[in-house]
C-alpha cells in the first residue's frame, strides 16, 4: 500500500494543511469537507486537529470517508452538504499551491456563469490514439486546456450531474464533466503551471 501524498511535508507543513490554509484565505468560504481514503479518517481527524489552529483557524471542517474512485469521494462530500449550501468549490488536497486569488478568480466567473474551473492551455502536442496504440490524429493545441483545481458550481447543477452519472454509468476524471454531460457550459479561469 502506498504512501498519501496529502500528508507529505513541504517545509514541516502537510501538503492538506496547506491546502485548507490556502482555501481559508478566501472570505466566505467557510465549510471544507475533507475525503479521505477508508481507514485514514482519525488519522486524518488528528492532524488536521493538531494544526488547525495555526494554518486555518476559522475554516470548519468535517472528514468524509471517500469512495473507490475520485467521483464517489465527490459524492460522498456532496451528500453531507448542509441544505443552505449556495456554493460548492472542489479542491483537490495535494494541490496546495492554488492561491487565494485563483479560488476567488474561480468563485467569482461560478457566480457569473453557475460553473468555473481553473486550468491552463495545453503546451505540448496532443495526440488521440486509435485501440492499437497508434496516431489517429493530432489535436488542436490552441484549443486544449488542462484542467486543474478548484472547480465551482451551484450545489444543485453538480447533484443533477451526479444523478446523471448515476443514471448512465458515467464515470468521469473530474466534475466538470458532469456539468458538461448536462449540456451546461463550464467557464475556463486561467490556472498556474
Amino acid at each position: 500500500m502506498g504512501y498519501n501524498k496529502n500528508y507529505a511535508c513541504i517545509r514541516g507543513i502537510p501538503i492538506l494543511v496547506r491546502s485548507l490554509h490556502q482555501m481559508s484565505q478566501v472570505p466566505g468560504l467557510d465549510l471544507a469537507l475533507v475525503a479521505v481514503a477508508p481507514g485514514e479518517e482519525e488519522g486524518a481527524r488528528q492532524l488536521l486537529e493538531e494544526w488547525q489552529p495555526r494554518q486555518f483557524p476559522n475554516l470548519s471542517w468535517n472528514i468524509v470517508t471517500g469512495g473507490k474512485e475520485r467521483q464517489d469521494s465527490v459524492a460522498n462530500a456532496l451528500a453531507r452538504l448542509p441544505e443552505n449550501t449556495q456554493w460548492v468549490a472542489v479542491h483537490d488536497g495535494a494541490r496546495p499551491f492554488a492561491d487565494p486569488e485563483l479560488i476567488q478568480r474561480v468563485w467569482d466567473k461560478a457566480r457569473e456563469t453557475g460553473a468555473a474551473v481553473a486550468a491552463v492551455p495545453c503546451k505540448d502536442t496532443i495526440k488521440m490514439a486509435d485501440l492499437e496504440k497508434s496516431v489517429e490524429r493530432t489535436l488542436d493545441r490552441s484549443r486544449l486546456w488542462a484542467v486543474q483545481t478548484p472547480q465551482i458550481f451551484r450545489p444543485g447543477l453538480l447533484r443533477e450531474g451526479f444523478s446523471l452519472a448515476r443514471e448512465q454509468h458515467l464515470d468521469v476524471t473530474d466534475d466538470a464533466s458532469l456539468v458538461e454531460a448536462l449540456r451546461k457550459k463550464v467557464a475556463l479561469v486561467m490556472g498556474s503551471y
